[in-house]
C-alpha cells in the first residue's frame, strides 16, 4: 500500500443510491497506473457544504494513515483522461491541477493565475495572452483552484488540514482555502494543460475546456480605477465584458455596475446521449 497514490471520489446517496456519475467511475477505472480507490460516503451532516469539508478531511486522514504518496481528488461529476495519474506524477510539483471548467456561476477555467504570494488570482479566461502562453508551456504555475481533478502530495497534507475559507459564501467548501494555504506557504501549484477534463452538469451536458464550454458574459461599467484582486486592472469610465461570476464580487465592492444584458459568447455544450457502462 505504501508509496502509491490514493484516488478519492466524494459522493453522497439518495434513497440508498450513490450519486457519483457512472461515466466518472468508468473514467477513474480507466486511469492508467497503480493506485487505490476510495468512493467517499462520509456525510454525517444535514448541510451539504459541511459534508464536503468533512469528506476531504477524511480523505486526508486516509491518505496519511495509509502511507499513500499522494491524494488525487476526482469529483463525482468529472471526466479525467486515462493519462491523468502518470502526467501528474511527472509534473514536478506538490499540487497539480487538471484543467476543467467550473460548473457553478460563470463557466470559467479552474486555472487561476498566480499574481503574488498572498491572494489568489482570477481565472486565466480573463487573460487570453497568459492563457495561450500557459497552454504552450503545457505545465504552468497557478494559484489554484478547485478539487475537481487535483493531486496533492503527502508532504503537503502533513503541513495542514482542509478547513473553511476565510471569506466565502460557501465557507465550508475547502478548495479556495486550500489553494490560499499553499500560496502563502510557498508551495508550488501547477496546472497541466494536457489533463483536459470534462465536467458533467445535472442535465447531462458536458463542459469541455476550449471546446464548446459555456461562458456567460456581461458588460459592466467601471466606477473606480483600481487594480482589483486577481490582477485585473480597472479604469474608471471603461466598459468591460467579463464573466458574471467574476463580476459579482467586483460589483459588491462598488468597483463596477451592470451595463448591458448578458450574452453567451461560446457554442453550445456537448450532450451525453448514450449511457456509459461501468
Amino acid at each position: 500500500m505504501k508509496g502509491k497514490p490514493l484516488i478519492f471520489c466524494a459522493t453522497y446517496q439518495v434513497n440508498g443510491q450513490d450519486q457519483a456519475r457512472p461515466e466518472t467511475l468508468a473514467a477513474i477505472n480507466a486511469i492508467e497506473g497503480d493506485f487505490d480507490f476510495v468512493l467517499g460516503r462520509f456525510n454525517p451532516y444535514r448541510h451539504g457544504h459541511m459534508n464536503i469539508l468533512h469528506q476531504y478531511q477524511q480523505a486526508r486522514k486516509i491518505t496519511l494513515e495509509g502511507g499513500y504518496s499522494h491524494l488525487l481528488s476526482i469529483e463525482h461529476d468529472m471526466l479525467p483522461p486515462p493519462s491523468t495519474l502518470d502526467l501528474m506524477l511527472q509534473a514536478g510539483a506538490q499540487v497539480v491541477y487538471g484543467v476543467y471548467l467550473l460548473r457553478h456561476g460563470s463557466k470559467v477555467l479552474n486555472t487561476w493565475r498566480k499574481v503574488n504570494s498572498s491572494y489568489l488570482g482570477m481565472s486565466m479566461d480573463l487573460f487570453p495572452d497568459e492563457l495561450a502562453q500557459a497552454r504552450a508551456q503545457v505545465i504552468a504555475e497557478v494559484s489554484g483552484v478547485g478539487l475537481g481533478c487535483t493531486m496533492i502530495s503527502n508532504d503537503v497534507l502533513q503541513r495542514f488540514d482542509f478547513h473553511p475559507s476565510e471569506n466565502s459564501i460557501n465557507s465550508q467548501v475547502p478548495d479556495v482555502a486550500f489553494a490560499t494555504d499553499c500560496l502563502r506557504a510557498g508551495i508550488k501549484q501547477v496546472a497541466h494543460f494536457e489533463i483536459i477534463c470534462g465536467h458533467i452538469e445535472p442535465s447531462g451536458n458536458i463542459l469541455w475546456p476550449f471546446n464548446g464550454g459555456i461562458n456567460h458574459m456581461a458588460k459592466y461599467l467601471v466606477l473606480k480605477s483600481v487594480n482589483a484582486p486577481g490582477g485585473l486592472a480597472l479604469i474608471e469610465g471603461q466598459e468591460i465584458e467579463i464573466p458574471e461570476g467574476v463580476a459579482r464580487e467586483l460589483e459588491r465592492a462598488g468597483y463596477i455596475k451592470f451595463a448591458a444584458a448578458k450574452k453567451t459568447t461560446s457554442k453550445s455544450t456537448k450532450k451525453v446521449t448514450e449511457p456509459v457502462e461501468k
